[in-house]
Order: structure tokens, then C-alpha cells, then sequence
């Protein structure tokens, strides 16, 4: 299985409540699939313009594959695989962040 999922978490303060849910949720789910090398959430943003024109930065998170049962409790979609750029770990082992986005550029 190959699958990406991805949820739009909103934007700052509007995307805390979501993500603690999500790193809550992880590691039962992590360690009742046997802990997976590859079982992890990653998080990115993105600046958008709101209804009333402002700038706003907004906040996804992007399921592994091997976290798809995961991803589809919170009803994630379907996805490609994300780009590296801006990508960080949200949940998960440590090295899959190098492991998925070898290309990632860091600072």
C-alpha cells in the first residue's frame, strides 16, 4: 500500500486542538499495529489568503501509508505523496522524516 492521506488542520492557534488529538491517538494506534518503521504523521503549512483578504498560515497534516487506518478515523483523503519542503514530524519515529523526505532541506 502506497497511499498518502492528508487533513487540513486549519490555521495557528485553530489547529492546536486537532493536532494534540492526532499525537494522542498515534502511539496506541502505533503500538497496536506493531510499531512500524514506517508508521508516521507529518505536519507542513502553507500561507493562504482568507475570505476577508488577509494572510493566514495554514497547517496539514500528511498520514503515511502505514498510518492510513489512522488517518481515516480523523477522515483524511487520499493523497499523493507530499513534498518535502516544509515538512516536519508530527508523530512517529524519529528517522522516518529523513527515511520519506530524504531531499528535505534542513536549517
Amino acid at each position: 500500500m502506497s497511499t498518502w492521506f492528508s487533513l487540513e488542520l486549519g490555521d495557528g492557534v485553530e489547529a492546536l486542538a486537532p493536532t494534540g488529538k492526532i499525537q494522542e491517538a498515534f502511539m496506541p494506534a502505533f503500538i497496536a499495529a506493531g510499531q512500524p518503521e514506517d508508521m508516521a504523521i507529518f505536519s507542513s503549512s502553507r500561507w493562504a489568503r482568507t475570505a476577508e483578504g488577509r494572510s493566514t498560515k495554514l497547517i496539514t497534516a500528511y498520514f503515511s501509508p502505514s498510518a492510513s487506518s489512522l488517518a481515516k478515523a480523523f477522515g483524511a483523503v487520499a493523497c499523493a505523496k507530499p513534498s518535502s519542503e516544509g515538512m516536519g514530524l508530527l508523530a512517529g519515529p524519529q528517522e522516518t522524516l529523513n527515511s520519506f523526505f530524504p531531499d528535505r532541506k534542513t536549517e
